[in-house]
């Protein structure tokens, strides 16, 4: 609230919006497929844990993405209680799908152990860590220009 309204007329693409959702889409895929060539050959429920990392990880994304600058540990993970409550709910009912049994057949899930599920959580935070990262180049960047131009040289 700190900063005017974007204008009405902005697309959603603008000032480099859609760079960054196709470069963090790349990010998304290109993991997604490492981690399942690794389960897969370490025989692991790869469809449950590729699933489970996919839901996960874009809701820490949705929290990353709350500030295009500032870190999600600056502005505060419960600034949007509204946004926190939906996460929250779509982890329960993420965890739902795969540890309650009558769910397993209608999403075609099977139970973590342990090791696949802190896996699972380890993978999902990959993205938003590479959003976070960004957002800290972005701000030396910036800081670094402001210097500059404070300096006068």
């Amino acid at each position: 609230m700190n900063r005017p309204p974007r204008p009405s007329d902005e697309g959603v693409f603008a000032n480099g919006r859609g760079f960054f959702i196709i470069k963090f889409g790349l990010v998304i895929g290109i993991t997604a497929l490492l981690f399942q060539a690794f389960a897969m050959k370490k025989e692991m429920p790869w469809q449950t844990m590729i699933f489970t990392a996919l839901v996960i990880g874009r809701m820490a994304v949705a929290m990353a993405v709350r500030s295009e600058q500032d870190s999600l540990f600056k502005i505060g993970i419960f600034g949007n209680k509204p946004l926190l409550g939906a996460i929250l709910l779509t982890f329960i009912l993420q965890i739902a799908t795969v540890y309650v049994p009558f769910l397993n057949p209608v999403f075609d899930t099977e139970p973590l152990a342990l090791n696949e599920l802190m896996l699972t959580l380890a993978l999902s935070s990959v993205v938003f860590f590479a959003v976070e990262t960004e957002k800290l180049w972005k701000r030396k960047r910036w800081q670094g220009r402001i210097n500059h131009e404070i300096s006068g040289s």
